[in-house]
């Protein structure tokens, strides 16, 4: 003999179909959220790697100079594409007569926060 069929045609109430799109809207809110600080993490980044190529420019610009003309210096620049001004300062102390420490300072904003990078070097006449 024949079991019946259970027949269910009711589908989805009102109330879990409400409680299926609560749970994907949060899982679908936290994976924008790893976006977004992916995003923010890769700017920074960039930021700082335009910091670090500058301050070697300079760094570099320093060390082409004759040595009687090391000497302090700032400017504001821009680098790559990205619209950030960078503050780069070169400061010089004389350590002897023969030889200078030189510090480029590089200075930025990043999210409503300075930030900064150095390189430090010392220079010599010979």
């Amino acid at each position: 003999m024949r079991q019946p069929v259970l027949q269910d045609n009711g589908g989805f109430t009102l109330v879990e179909f409400m409680i299926a799109l609560l749970i994907l809207t949060i899982g679908l809110l936290g994976l924008l959220e790893t976006v977004n600080f992916s995003i923010r993490s890769n700017l920074s980044n960039k930021l700082r790697s335009d910091a670090i190529m500058l301050a070697d420019q300079e760094m570099l610009a320093s060390r082409s100079l004759p040595f009687a003309d090391i000497e302090d210096h700032i400017a504001s620049k821009k680098a790559s594409a990205i619209f950030v001004n960078y503050s780069v300062a070169r400061e010089v102390e004389d350590t002897s007569p023969s030889t200078k420490n030189v510090t480029i300072r590089v200075k930025w904003r990043d999210r409503r926060e300075i930030k900064e990078h150095y390189l430090t070097t010392i220079i010599s006449s010979n």
